[in-house]
């Protein structure tokens, strides 16, 4: 059984979605959500893949955060009008490995959902050939690197969500300890929000999903 959670942009979408994944007897959905839903909804809600329609609102800095703290390992599914080969990159680099037209029909959803989860890579024809995408989602060389253990604990933490206080309470230590470490961690990864740096940490094999 897969278990997979739909974000659609408005409830005439959601509920055209669920009812297509509904039919299948070897899916089952665990959450239905609108676009921007908060990470902290999903409580301990475990999935396997993430099934997302993607619109000219959608926003890619919220969309990293979203799937960094889930609380779960999920491959991603995106419905969308139209993609650059730059963006599919940035999308694949978030965990999508599936690119499908948003009218695409039932047949095709489902096996692009099974192709995914067998952990093939799936970019239909209309919007974007492999050979124009495959430069954009090859990995980041790796980047020479060092953080101390306590800072990768950090980093670690920042994946769930937690704020400065939280990490502080977590760890047994103050909260300038925590903003002193995170200036550490900013400077060494070159970034500048909790979001990069993540995003970063992860694609370099730093933290673990």
């Amino acid at each position: 059984m897969i278990r997979i959670i739909v974000c659609g942009s408005n409830s005439i979408v959601l509920a055209g979605l669920v009812s297509i994944l509904d039919c299948q007897s070897h899916l089952q959905i665990v959450g239905s959500f609108l676009d921007r839903v908060s990470p902290l909804s999903l409580g301990d809600l475990q999935a396997d893949l993430l099934l997302l329609e993607q619109t000219s609102q959608t926003n890619l800095e919220w969309l990293e955060q979203w799937m960094l703290t889930a609380n779960f390992e999920l491959s991603a599914i995106l419905l969308t009008d139209s993609l650059n080969a730059e963006e599919i990159g940035e999308y694949f680099n978030m965990g999508f490995k599936g690119f499908l037209p948003r009218l695409t029909n039932t047949e095709e959803i489902t096996a692009a959902i099974d192709a995914v989860i067998a952990g093939l890579i799936v970019i239909h024809p209309e919007l974007a050939s492999f050979g124009e995408t495959e430069s954009a989602i090859t990995p980041l060389p790796p980047l020479e690197i060092s953080l101390t253990s306590r800072e990768v604990e950090i980093l670690q933490l920042l994946k769930t969500g937690l704020d400065n206080k939280e990490i502080a309470s977590r760890l047994h230590i103050s909260k300038h300890t925590v903003k002193f470490h995170l200036s550490s961690i900013f400077s060494k990864l070159d970034v500048s929000s909790r979001t990069q740096a993540v995003t970063l940490g992860l694609r370099q094999g730093l933290i673990s999903l």
